[in-house]
């Protein structure tokens, strides 16, 4: 304790070595992230763990459907498309008045 003094007991790293540390102790900083409901972050989680969890999530195809809702779409026949240009022409008042 003499060679750094006070100071040696606080942290003074960066981000990026926190997480290295944080690290050495996955299953406390779980079981904290758990208690207080937030989630972890992956580089202070084992490597290992967040290759397995990838594996795990890549496993198989992968599509897009997850990533997106599916909307409905609506086929429209050709009295759907006169009356939609109808009611927009006359509604949003398109005709010049020339």
């Amino acid at each position: 304790m003499e060679k750094h003094g006070k100071h040696k007991a606080f942290y003074t790293g960066g981000n990026s070595t926190c997480h290295r540390h944080i690290r050495t102790h996955y299953k406390e900083y779980k079981a904290c992230c758990e208690a207080a409901n937030i989630s972890e972050i992956e580089h202070a989680i084992p490597c290992n763990i967040v290759a397995e969890r990838k594996k795990e999530v890549m496993s198989g195809q992968m599509t897009l459907d997850r990533e997106f809702k599916k909307v409905a779409v609506r086929a429209f026949s050709c009295d759907d498309v006169l009356k939609s240009i109808a009611e927009f022409v006359v509604c949003d008042d398109q005709v010049s008045q020339h």
